[in-house]
């Protein structure tokens, strides 16, 4: 087993470079049993500009001792190839001297990259294209049966950008997501909200009924695809692939990489997710809901302080319990993941784990996940104390194993477990052996045991 300090490590490379879409929008659809890798990308059609062969200026002392603690990738590695990128001048911001290039294929109307775009984007853009460390290019990956008005709202951020105003705009569309996604008529909105920026809304409207930039749109569509991005938001970060809102630690983390000229040494390989057969699961001491008799399982690896975990619980996790889990179709394993950029995602799992001693345990998962603001960035176990209080459980028992440590093991024997399977990022699921990677909508998930149940 690794240490604690070169697991962590492990942890977040893996997190950094996971190929699946980890929190992302994607059309929905289930691979019939194997895992919904993309395909590499093209070779670079166009030379990318060198980056440094050493940490350079700039870079703080705890990134360099990140990059310094990364443990030895294993053998046998997949490499991606980079990927290279004809920037559209309207949608960049930062020197084109930069070392380190960030492109984002995007969608206006995917809630996971308003995600992105509230959490990480604004420290990006402050810490590193506007001191010059960055380049970062947007580009429209519209998906249009998932996201009707985002190829229409992708074309009002061009229609700004004539007068000046395309980041402007961008930031606008994000911002006021909910006001225009799901409208039959969104062009009103994005012309109010452009004369709020203060332009000509009647240009900005012929603009728009125009369709001259819908075939920008579709070749930058055309453009993503080809280089295996399928779902939104994807990043390259000098060529190389990030799939999902991920946090910002991430992005610092593949930035300083990049501009160390590690990233290649460092996606010499994250394992690819295989299907697991139901004989092969070690459910251990690990929580389960329904019936032993169930006739499909679905693991799920996850990890408390994950925000597209707790959305996941809330939104989908209720309704799959009630459909499938308490009607005695699924058996449901969760497991532990905690990431090592998640300051309290172990112990964490280990209140889980204290409340479960004593018969707790999905009780207190629901707490956990329905507000982790409360113990994320605070004293976490005198938090989650008086969660074992809110339970009935006894008090003194419940702390008296949470400073133990005593399920610490179990929690790092789910975490390798996972790992080896290919899990690298969080939520992870294996549904009959079908692997999916993300916070997906229920239909996926849907799609997953039924077609389980049809292979019975």
């Amino acid at each position: 087993m690794l240490n604690n300090k070169r697991q962590n490590s492990w942890v977040l490379l893996i997190g950094l470079l996971g190929l699946l879409a980890l929190g992302a929008c994607r059309p929905i659809a289930v691979s019939g049993g194997q895992p919904q890798t993309p395909a590499p990308p093209p070779p670079p059609t166009v030379a990318k500009a060198p980056v440094p062969t050493t940490a350079g200026e700039g870079q703080s002392a705890d990134l360099q001792q990140r990059i310094a603690q990364l443990p030895t990738p294993p053998p046998n590695a997949m490499v991606p190839t980079p990927a290279a990128f004809q920037p559209e001048e309207m949608a960049v911001q930062g020197s084109a001297d930069a070392p380190v290039t960030i492109i984002e294929f995007s969608d206006y109307q995917c809630p996971f990259c308003q995600r992105y775009f509230d959490d990480a984007y604004p420290q990006i853009i402050q810490n590193y294209v506007a001191s010059g460390q960055v380049r970062y290019i947007f580009k429209d990956l519209p998906l249009e049966e998932l996201h009707p008005q985002a190829a229409q709202a992708a074309e009002a951020a061009r229609c700004a950008g004539e007068q000046d105003a395309y980041w402007e705009m961008h930031d606008q569309l994000f911002a006021a997501q909910e006001r225009w996604a799901g409208q039959s008529e969104p062009v009103p909105i994005f012309v109010e909200l452009g004369g709020g920026l203060g332009l000509d809304k009647d240009a900005l409207q012929s603009c728009l009924e125009s369709g001259r930039h819908q075939q920008a749109v579709l070749s930058n569509l055309a453009e993503g695809q080809s280089l295996g991005a399928t779902g939104t938001p994807t990043f390259f970060i000098n060529g190389y692939p990030l799939v999902g809102a991920r946090p910002y630690e991430q992005f610092e983390l593949g930035i300083a990489l990049a501009a160390a000229g590690r990233l290649a040494d460092a996606y010499a390989q994250v394992p690819t997710p295989t299907p697991r057969p139901a004989d092969q699961i070690l459910t251990g001491d690990s929580a389960v809901q329904g019936s032993a008799d169930a006739p499909v399982l679905m693991i799920e690896y996850s990890d408390y302080q994950c925000p597209y975990c707790g959305r996941y619980t809330v939104e989908t996790f209720s309704r799959l319990k009630k459909e499938y889990i308490d009607t005695g179709i699924v058996r449901y394993v969760f497991k532990d993941f905690p990431l090592g950029f998640h300051a309290q995602a172990q112990i964490a799992a280990h209140a889980a784990r204290c409340a479960g001693d004593q018969g707790g345990y999905w009780g207190m998962h629901d707490l956990l996940f329905a507000n982790p603001g409360a113990w994320s960035n605070a004293a976490a176990a005198d938090v989650f104390r008086g969660y074992a209080g809110e339970l009935d459980l006894d008090e003194g028992t419940f702390a008296a194993c949470l400073e133990s440590g005593m399920h610490n093991q179990a929690i790092d024997d789910d975490l390798q477990e996972g790992l080896s399977v290919g899990v690298s990022g969080t939520p992870a699921f294996f549904v009959g052996g079908r692997f999916i990677s993300g916070a997906q909508p229920y239909q996926v998930f849907q799609q997953a045991i039924e077609a389980a149940l049809g292979e019975q």
